[in-house]
């Protein structure tokens, strides 16, 4: 048990900003997509591979 109590969990700044980015990159794309879905419609799909 000694052994694996070794290790801390911890998160460093690079992987907090990396949470941080991705979140908001993430709440961008749902966003979009919701208001292209209410301006487009069901034609969303096309709208998105175009």
């Amino acid at each position: 048990m000694g052994i694996l109590n070794r290790h801390k969990k911890s998160l460093g700044l690079v992987e907090l900003m990396a949470i941080a980015i991705g979140g908001m990159v993430g709440g961008g794309i749902f966003s979009i997509l919701g208001v292209t879905a209410t301006m487009i419609g069901f034609l969303t799909p096309i709208a998105i591979i175009i």
